[in-house]
């Protein structure tokens, strides 16, 4: 590839506000500091690590396939890596400004350790200190859905992942993921993803033979 003098090549991410906030519990580098001013644009040095996983980003992107099954994966990691970088400090404080965010990022920690047990809205809202209906507002703002369906949706992702790795039948991985009716779950899982869970399966291994061993290990749950 030819590129002109003085080219300006670059890549913008859209940041899924759901996936920072979980990111942002986990990574366990305190609260933003007053110092840590939020800024419109941030420039820092290129580590070897956010230049590989951009790469890795844009070799997946060739390929409809590796689209659909890494990039999420890879999309994640770069959120990460920027959350632990140089800018992650204005990056948490810009976040700790936009109203219950650290409430509502406290919640979605919570659904995703937790997926798997019984999980209700009213006992999620008492747990960061909100009145239901207040959570649901707020929890809609940060995520674009609401605490039912982002429940549902980050068991089924996890259900899906089950079956492609582990081999595990839809009954058997209902009850994992938190179902009590195996039925209600191919229901479910067939409106979120188009296709029974049999079928999704067997397309899904059908994508996974085309990849490398080392890409298919660093496939993650997304969301």
């Amino acid at each position: 590839m030819r590129f002109t003098k003085g080219a300006l090549l670059a890549v913008s991410i859209r940041l899924n506000m759901a996936t920072v906030a979980e990111l942002v519990t986990m990574v366990g580098h305190g609260e933003a500091r007053s110092n840590d001013s939020p800024q419109c644009m941030f420039s820092t040095p290129l580590k070897m690590t956010m230049a590989n996983a951009t790469v890795r980003l844009l070799e997946a992107l060739r390929s409809p396939e590796e689209a659909q099954v890494l990039a999420p994966s890879i999309v994640r990691e770069i959120c990460y890596r920027v959350l632990v970088d140089e800018q992650g400090g204005a990056v948490r404080t810009a976040l700790a400004q936009q109203g219950q965010f650290g409430r509502i990022a406290k919640a979605l920690n919570r659904i995703h350790a937790d997926f798997a047990e019984p999980l209700e809205v009213g006992r999620l809202a008492n747990e960061v200190g909100m009145s239901t209906s207040v959570f649901h507002v707020h929890f809609k703002a940060v995520t674009q859905t609401s605490p039912l369906q982002y429940i549902k949706s980050t068991r089924l992702h996890h259900a899906r992942m089950m079956m492609i790795r582990d081999g595990l039948p839809a009954a058997a991985t209902a009850m994992r993921v938190g179902y009590e009716s195996p039925s209600q779950f191919s229901r479910e899982f067939k409106r979120f993803f188009g296709r029974p869970p049999g079928e999704e399966v067997r397309e899904m291994k059908a994508l996974l033979t085309l990849l490398p061993p080392e890409r298919i290990e660093a496939l993650a749950v997304p969301h």
